[in-house]
């Protein structure tokens, strides 16, 4: 099972990849993926530990090398944009937020503003406010001129969430978004993103928690060893055969208020 990836099924732009290959060293991760990611929907990318889920997101983002196939953004390839064009069409959440000494919640958000800021980098006070506004949107008003050091680990995933949004990209990437977080802002972070994509934008999340992504993903790509297992609609993707396929263990479905959830079968 796989969406057509070609740029008529991806219309006003979107992801595209076609036989992606990509290697660790001496060790090959991905093994020619094609998957298409479109405006107005958001995808969820499931996988066990090691599937290559996070390299599959560097490599759209350019960060980690294709040694064969090719990864297109809105019908051109990835390479023919440059740095600073990429970065006006796509925001990366990462797993971790590397250095943060000496930076607070708003100036890490302010970094987001930098594809759209003239040769000075200069921002203003309205920056500064538009900055305070993603925070509180994120679910972390009033945490402006706090140190990014001093906030848990859940703060710092969503300020760099916030940092994502102040992008105003097209496309947002998400490598494991929800760890650390609480339902609360689980569910906030999720229905931010939906709100992105209602708005014609595109969101790809890699997820562990394959009950989020029944109930935010529209579209699912199932990844193991760095091969596709399956790829399509939400609907279509989240069955206990695949998913059994894709964990490697036994899976059951139940609904509950309309909500389909899924657990292992205990033996």
């Amino acid at each position: 099972m796989s969406a057509r990836c070609t740029e008529g099924a991806v219309p006003g732009g979107g992801l595209v990849l076609e036989g992606v290959c990509a290697w660790h060293g001496s060790a090959q991760v991905l093994h020619g993926v094609s998957a298409c990611f479109h405006p107005g929907r958001l995808a969820v990318v499931l996988g066990p530990n090691g599937a290559g889920k996070s390299t599959l997101l560097r490599a759209c983002l350019g960060l980690h090398p294709v040694v064969e196939g090719e990864v297109r953004l809105a019908g051109r390839p990835l390479r023919a944009w440059g740095r600073a064009g990429l970065a006006r069409q796509v925001a990366w959440v990462p797993q971790r937020p590397g250095a943060v000494e000496g930076f607070t919640a708003r100036e890490w958000v302010l970094m987001g503003r930098t594809p759209h800021l003239g040769l000075l980098g200069l921002t203003g006070p309205a920056d500064a406010a538009r900055a305070d506004a993603w925070l509180a949107e994120v679910g972390l008003p009033g945490v402006g001129d706090r140190p990014v050091e001093a906030l848990s680990g859940g703060e710092q995933r969503l300020v760099l969430f916030a940092r994502a949004l102040a992008q105003e990209a097209a496309g947002v990437l998400l490598d494991e978004p929800t760890a650390f977080l609480d339902v609360r802002h689980q569910v906030a972070l999720l229905e931010r993103a939906r709100g992105h994509v209602r708005q014609g934008g595109w969101a790809v999340a890699v997820l562990h928690d394959v009950n989020l992504a029944a109930a935010w993903a529209d579209d699912v790509l199932l990844l193991r060893s760095g091969r596709v297992v399956a790829h399509g609609s939400a609907a279509e993707v989240l069955t206990p055969a695949l998913l059994g396929e894709l964990y490697g263990v036994p899976v059951v479905q139940a609904e509950a208020g309309g909500q389909r959830l899924y657990a292992a079968k205990a033996g």
